[in-house]
C-alpha cells in the first residue's frame, strides 16, 4: 500500500468500523515514526486526520463507473418509467398485430388449398 497518493479514494478500518476517504496528505508522526496521513471522510470543511498502519487498509478505488450512475439515476426517474410503460404497451400490441397477422396468413393458404 506504499503506492498510494493524495486524492487517491480508500476503504479501511478504523475502531473496528470500515470507512472509505479520500486521502489528503501524507506526513510522518515526529514522536512515533509512523507514517499518518489525512482523510476526508464526510462533507465536513477539516479533514479527519487519523492514524493507520498498512493491515487496517482493505483497499482502494481503481475504476470509475460514470454510466453506471447514469443508469441508475434515469431508472429511477418518472419519465422513464413511462417510457417504459409505453413500449411494453407497444411491444404487447405490436406483437399481438403480427400474430393476427400471420395466422390470417395461415387460413388464406389452408382455404386455397382447400378449394383446389
Amino acid at each position: 500500500m506504499s503506492l498510494l497518493q493524495e486524492g487517491e479514494e480508500i476503504a479501511y478500518y478504523h475502531n473496528g468500523h470500515m470507512k472509505l476517504g479520500k486521502v489528503n496528505s501524507f506526513y510522518s508522526d515526529p514522536e512515533t515514526g509512523r507514517r499518518m496521513f489525512s482523510t476526508k471522510v464526510d462533507n465536513h470543511f477539516y479533514p479527519d486526520v487519523e492514524e493507520f498502519s498498512t493491515k487496517t487498509i482493505i483497499g482502494r478505488k481503481l475504476i470509475e463507473f460514470k454510466a453506471i450512475g447514469f443508469i441508475v439515476k434515469a431508472i429511477q426517474s418518472r419519465l422513464f418509467s413511462l417510457f417504459s410503460i409505453i413500449a411494453l404497451w407497444w411491444f404487447y400490441y405490436y406483437n399481438k398485430f403480427k400474430f393476427k397477422a400471420e395466422w390470417k396468413r395461415k387460413l388464406k393458404k389452408k382455404y386455397k388449398k382447400a378449394e383446389q
